[in-house]
């Protein structure tokens, strides 16, 4: 076996491995690069790449792997990749592609799929739900229209699933909620509809992230959610979620909790019960919290948020004093309680805040 820098070869001296990622490499991909045959891994990525993507690589049966992100790529996606059958892992993500994703990947090995901020239209292929082996799949932040496959939730694998900054609509496919294996998801900046399922917690106990912020979801956050020990950032902004928030005390990695402009809360005392169940989170640095219905007063146990840099609670109907000890928040650089209906003068101590910067 001959290796050089970038460029491996096997003992008949064919070339197997081409590495030439971060090189500040311009101009086009060469289409004589389907001349090697042999090639398993071809790594292209970070780089100021042009021009199409020759038609030849989808006839390189022995390829593994094909990551050429971040470059500026244009044309489609090659049709001709019947050869693909080993193929493990495919990243043409932060390109200017066009056109659909291709209806039909033959390969029954595919983990890796980022297509990620693209320009590609049309909808997401039914037959992805036939690679079983699938654990991620990345397409946010292109044109993709239509509905999410329902066949997606046949893949018992996935782990990472990101769509968001599209136009997809329909309902949120029930049988995603299924799969077990589901560690982030995140589908924010659609037309999506749907509820959380009761025992979303329980059927997702390795969650790290849930994300479907600016779609039209509907129904309660589910208690369950609080099983899901291992999640470390909710968005559920810009939804129709309505109810009360269940306990969280139990999510230990919760760092991000933004749950603004829905229609949480009763407009009542007792809406921020919850927070006690949170302010002894010492992971937490993010809790948005405006523009719903939570009424009462706030709970003493606010000034133990120590950890929090952005408490953003306008846009309620939140009364009686604003609590004191607020400089406790030594690390709170966002305070937003405004337009809401508090009584008394605002604490001098907040101004003993060093890094406050938006109050």
């Amino acid at each position: 076996m001959f290796q050089s820098i970038g460029v491996t070869c096997d003992n008949d001296e064919r070339v197997t491995w081409l590495d030439l990622g971060n090189r500040l490499l311009q101009g086009t991909i060469s289409p004589s690069i389907a001349n090697l045959t042999s090639l398993r891994q071809l790594l292209l990525h970070h780089n100021s790449f042009t021009g199409e993507i020759p038609p030849g690589i989808g006839s390189l049966a022995s390829l593994q792997v094909l990551h050429l992100n971040t470059n500026f790529l244009t044309g489609e996606i090659p049709r001709n990749v019947s050869a693909w059958s080993e193929l493990i892992y495919l990243d043409l993500g932060i390109n200017k592609l066009v056109g659909k994703i291709p209806d039909r990947l033959d390969t029954t090995k595919l983990r890796y799929l980022n297509l990620e901020s693209n320009n590609l239209t049309g909808g997401i292929p039914p037959s992805l739900g036939n690679i079983s082996s699938l654990e991620t799949i990345g397409m946010g932040f292109n044109s993709l229209g239509e509905t999410i496959p329902e066949s997606l939730g046949r893949l018992e694998r996935l782990s990472v699933l990101s769509m968001g900054g599209n136009s997809l609509t329909g309902i949120f496919p029930l049988s995603i909620y299924n799969i077990s294996s589901i560690v982030y998801l995140s589908v924010p900046l659609n037309q999506l509809q749907g509820t959380l399922p009761a025992e979303l917690g329980n059927v997702w106990p390795n969650l790290a992230e849930l994300n479907i912020g600016e779609n039209q979801f509907t129904g309660m956050i589910p208690a369950s959610l609080a099983n899901a020990s291992n999640l470390e950032r909710l968005t559920i902004t810009d939804n129709g979620i309505s109810g009360t928030l269940p306990s969280f005390e139990k999510l230990q990695k919760l760092w991000w909790l933004s749950i603004s402009y829905n229609l949480l809360g009763t407009g009542e005392a007792g809406d921020h019960d919850f927070i006690s169940s949170v302010s002894n989170l010492s992971s937490l640095q993010l809790v948005s919290l405006g523009f719903n219905n939570f009424g009462g007063s706030l709970p003493e146990s606010v000034v133990n948020f120590t950890e929090v840099s952005s408490l953003r609670m306008k846009g309620n109907k939140i009364t009686g004093r604003i609590p004191r000890g607020m400089s406790n928040l030594k690390k709170l650089e966002c305070l937003e309680l405004s337009n809401n209906q508090f009584s008394g003068s605002v604490p001098e101590e907040i101004g003993e805040l060093g890094d406050l910067k938006r109050f």
